[in-house]
């Protein structure tokens, strides 16, 4: 077992030395390699990429240090290549992969999480301080994959195939009892150039992003949690083709997704995976709206149920009570507009008109998570009539009953005269 352990030891002294002396990049050659990238797996869209197709893919830049575990080597470059999670999303990965792997020409193999692989700053590298990583000799000419704050046995080189896996893959260092994590105590990760954009959304105690990798601008950003959709207009400059890959957290809207383009349908390269949704659209040159709709959002919105008196008189007190409205969570205010220049606060309000008229009454009614209902009541309010005289039986018996001894009397009046 000793035994085993120098073995080991040694050949990763070694294996680092080696390292020191290439630690300079020396370009040789302009000429991109030719071989092919395949990514696999657990993905509903398999790709098989060369290197000048990925040289044509949307990129970003970060300087990132590759080192070695033992700290005997390391090297500092700014690498330039295409995110990871751009490639993942163009091959639809399915919600089950757990971990990607990445096997190298000569048998070597590594992986990482597909949390890790979806970082921004995970990148298949094409570039190092500008230079094509098919024209630099030694270690760093063959490195691929930049996963910073990662020891370097994690940054495989040469890479042939990215293989999109459900289990915990254990590669070549790691089968030999380096941990599968290789985190770099106390390393920060970089940022990348351009910078992911990002929309925060704030719901009552409840806070969101909506990330974008894009080279085209994005105003008028909006939720509509009503509509279960996302607004935005986008601008692509002229010549361009634009792009974007939207990052959703499920939490916020999930899918099936509906894609427009002003009023038009489009359609999306779409990945669903660790609680995130993966949206690659394309854009023509121009002004345009986005509407990104989906099947249901991260609450329910109250449902507004009302009890009250639709008639009234002027002056008469008249009950609203929404005590019996519901929702997924507490409702935290009813906010009441009374139609009549007043307003007032509470499940069960009360309230009177002094003018007659019909009148638009208002309710707003808002949950924990911040999220609102409207109800529009009618109320009509009429004077009162004045008392008036109602006969009753009795005294219209007795009018009739006087009125015909009345008749009488005037009978025996007129028989006396003649």
């Amino acid at each position: 077992m000793v035994a085993k352990l120098k073995i080991k030891i040694l050949t990763l002294t070694l294996f680092c030395i080696l390292a020191v002396l290439t630690q300079e990049p020396n370009v040789l050659a302009t000429t991109p390699i030719s071989s092919k990238i395949k990514i696999s797996g657990l993905v509903n869209r398999p790709l098989n990429l060369t290197y000048v197709e990925l040289l044509s893919f949307p990129m970003v830049s970060e300087v990132a240090t590759l080192e070695c575990v033992d700290r005997t080597w390391k090297v500092t470059f700014n690498w330039t290549g295409v995110p990871l999670f751009h490639l993942l999303t163009l091959a639809q990965v399915k919600p089950e992969a757990y971990d990607v792997v990445f096997h190298a020409a000569d048998d070597y193999s590594s992986s990482i999480t597909i949390e890790e692989a979806l970082k921004p700053t995970t990148i298949l590298a094409l570039k190092a301080n500008g230079t094509l990583l098919s024209a630099i000799s030694g270690r760093e000419g063959c490195f691929r994959i930049v996963v910073p704050c990662k020891w370097g046995y994690k940054w495989v080189s040469d890479i042939e195939e990215i293989e999109v896996v459900d289990y915990a893959y254990k590669g070549t260092w790691e089968s030999w009892g380096y941990s599968d994590e290789a985190d770099i105590p106390d390393c920060v990760l970089p940022s990348i150039t351009p910078a992911i954009q990002v929309f925060n959304l704030t719901f009552g105690s409840r806070n969101f992003q909506v990330k974008s990798f894009t080279n085209v601008s994005l105003t008028a950003f909006n939720f509509d949690y009503s509509q279960k959709e996302i607004d935005l207009n986008v601008t692509v400059p002229s010549g361009t083709t634009g792009f974007s890959d939207f990052i959703v957290q499920q939490d916020l809207l999930s899918g099936p997704y509906t894609i427009f383009l002003e009023e038009e349908r489009i359609d999306a390269s779409l990945a669903d995976v660790t609680n995130l949704t993966f949206l690659y659209l394309t854009f023509p040159e121009g002004s345009h709206v986005v509407k990104i709709v989906g099947e249901k959002f991260f609450g329910v919105i109250p449902d507004i149920k009302v009890e009250f008196n639709q008639t009234v008189y002027v002056g008469e007190t008249v009950i609203f009570n929404a005590s019996k409205s519901t929702d997924d969570v507490e409702i935290v205010s009813f906010e009441w507009n009374f139609g009549d220049g007043t307003s007032g606060n509470g499940a069960v309000v009360s309230h009177s008109y002094t003018e007659e008229g019909t009148y638009q009454v208002l309710l707003n009614v808002t949950d924990t998570d911040g999220l609102h209902n409207l109800a529009t009541l009618a109320v009509t309010a009429t004077a009162k009539k004045q008392p008036g005289y109602v006969p009753t039986v009795a005294s219209a018996v007795l009018a009739m009953i006087i009125g015909s001894l009345i008749l009488v009397l005037i009978i025996l009046a007129l028989k006396k005269q003649n």
